[in-house]
């Protein structure tokens, strides 16, 4: 079942926006210099590491926080995947055991 509700917290969503960019941009540099066998010991890829690190569990927290404030509280069983649209603000709910 998929169900829609309304993060009238433009900036919350615009953090989260933020830090998905953030966070896929030095996954990406970071992947892109592992896929080229570049020297993982450089100043470089210690401080590209790092900063993904960072974003990532940043992302991931405010995640968490969202799921705790406005996601959960809308589901019955506790079995959701969820997506926000950077956009609307409307996050897009599909629960049940394949979700």
């Amino acid at each position: 079942m998929s169900k829609k509700i309304q993060l009238n917290n433009s900036s919350v969503v615009e953090y989260v926006e933020a830090l998905t960019y953030e966070t896929e941009a030095r996954r990406a540099i970071v992947s892109f210099m592992l896929d080229h066998d570049m020297d993982r010991t450089t100043e470089a890829f210690q401080q590209y590491h790092k900063e993904y690190m960072e974003f990532f569990s940043e992302l991931n927290m405010v995640k968490a926080q969202i799921e705790r404030d406005y996601v959960l509280p809308e589901t019955n069983s506790g079995q959701v995947c969820w997506r926000l649209d950077f956009e609307t603000g409307e996050i897009t709910l599909q629960e049940g055991p394949n979700a």
